[in-house]
């Protein structure tokens, strides 16, 4: 992957992140051992404000693992998003419907 399609890519992560963190607050578990999430639940978001969140969310798992900021637990946190995704996000309908939650949300604000 070139770097221009990492920037491209971290921006989609960051608008995924948004839009699972602001449709799907319903979903959110808010225990911190993420090793016992099964995929049915999302693990909470952390970071100093909505943008450091969205940003550090979802990310690259392999980039990561290169990065000082790397932890086991942080691991743990990235498998259970993922876990989520391929769980409740794994057919264009269930994708579509997500979108039209979201984009409704937004256009009645």
């Amino acid at each position: 992957m070139t770097k221009d399609n990492k920037s491209v890519e971290k921006l989609k992560n960051a608008l995924l992140s948004l839009l699972l963190l602001t449709t799907l607050n319903s979903d959110i578990d808010k225990q911190f051992d993420y090793s016992k999430y099964n995929g049915t639940k999302l693990p909470p978001a952390s970071g100093v404000s909505i943008q450091n969140a969205c940003l550090s969310y979802i990310i690259d798992k392999d980039e990561f693992k290169t990065n000082s900021y790397y932890s086991k637990q942080m691991d743990e946190k990235l498998n259970a998003i993922n876990k989520y995704i391929k769980k409740k996000l794994n057919s264009d309908k269930k994708i579509i419907k997500l979108f039209n939650i979201f984009v409704k949300k937004y256009i009645e604000k």
